[in-house]
């Protein structure tokens, strides 16, 4: 299964609306295929669009920051799709849950190469359930993660993967109830949640942000959110014994901390949706700190540049995980609509000592690696 982004489109709407018009037009009226029947341009809920339609439903649905993205599935030959409107309706429904967004999308079926395949043109804004419009930003971990639901929604994947470990992966972050409670049992049983690290708090009647979490709620959720690359990494870095979470109520510590030898310290004062985006920030630390990706601060000096990369990464990510979960109460929640400059220039501004250090070129510098990620 190839799944490429083929190109995102931002700036003014008379610009991107040619660019737009531009692309759509190819992909509804390219050459086809002696064989080939006329293209319809289709959509969430329409079998045939026309072309003007799609033209003014995605430019509605997108703003200067990023008006639509470019997108192609294509199944290899023995990935078989019979009916291709409903395998794009899936795969797109799949992408929208992940995003956490009601997704505007229109799509048209190529079939006069050796690959048939769907171009797919998503617009820049989804809707999320509160009715708050953001946009749909795409990173490396969603392609990846359309790979994987486009996959899965061949008619070949389907009677082979029913039932295999890949499955049970996916449906295990969603699945609550028992087999939860049976997962956290064996967390228990293996060392991943050491009887000394098991705290049980109940609120003392103060103010919500004063509120200390327990332990086992915050690992329930967690384990029943959405998971992102991130997280997933930080998951099986868990369950492969290889990373320790350590929660503390103390009242005078931050939020958290990442010493780089396969553990993290995460506070549980605060809204469970601030533990839980903590969980990731730090988890995101200690995965850039044990691969050499940024020094150990613990060992070495790291400078200003270093800490300014580390920590967008980590809010990035954070924000991400937040901004999937719905964690409204967690300040990284802001982050998740902002284009990626408006998120990385909050981030820095809210450390003085970062904000002071950094230049406009080591600003620049640290948008590129950010974004190329």
């Amino acid at each position: 299964m190839l799944v490429k982004g083929t190109g995102y489109v931002t700036g003014a709407r008379a610009a991107a609306g040619a660019r737009l018009l531009a692309h759509l037009t190819y992909i509804r009226y390219r050459a086809r295929a002696e064989d080939e029947g006329p293209r319809a341009i289709f959509d969430a809920g329409a079998d045939a669009l026309p072309l003007d339609d799609a033209y003014q439903m995605i430019l509605d649905q997108g703003r200067d920051g990023l008006r639509f993205h470019k997108i192609v599935l294509s199944p290899a030959t023995d990935e078989r799709v019979v009916d291709w409107p409903t395998f794009t309706r899936q795969v797109m429904a799949d992408l929208g849950r992940r995003l956490g967004l009601e997704l505007t999308w229109c799509a048209t079926v190529h079939q006069n190469t050796d690959n048939p395949h769907v171009h797919i043109v998503l617009a820049g804004d989804g809707q999320r359930a509160d009715g708050r419009v953001v946009q749909a930003r795409l990173y490396r971990p969603h392609y990846d993660y359309l790979r994987e639901r486009a996959l899965w929604h061949t008619d070949k994947a389907w009677d082979q993967q029913r039932d295999t470990p890949r499955r049970q992966d996916i449906t295990r972050t969603i699945v609550l109830g028992k087999e939860l409670e049976t997962r956290y049992e064996r967390r228990n049983d293996t060392g991943w949640m050491p009887a000394s690290d098991r705290h049980s708090y109940s609120s003392s009647g103060g103010k919500a942000n004063d509120e200390v979490q327990s332990a086992t709620v915050v690992w329930d959720r967690f384990y029943a959110s959405i998971q992102t690359a991130t997280s997933q990494m930080i998951v099986h870095r868990i369950e492969a014994g290889e990373l320790k979470v350590e929660f503390v109520s103390d009242v005078d510590r931050s939020y958290g901390s990442a010493g780089g030898v396969g553990s993290i310290v995460v506070s549980l004062r605060g809204p469970v949706d601030r533990v839980l985006s903590t969980l990731v920030h730090e988890g995101q630390h200690e995965l850039d700190i044990t691969s050499g990706r940024i020094p150990n601060p613990e060992k070495e000096t790291i400078s200003a540049f270093a800490r300014a990369l580390a920590e967008g990464r980590a809010r990035f990510r954070e924000a991400e995980f937040a901004g999937i979960n719905n964690l409204v109460h967690s300040p990284a929640f802001t982050l998740y609509g902002m284009s990626p400059i408006a998120a990385l220039e909050s981030i820095i501004r809210s450390n003085r000592q970062l904000a002071d250090a950094i230049t406009d070129d080591e600003f620049r510098q640290i948008l590129e690696q950010l974004n190329d990620e």
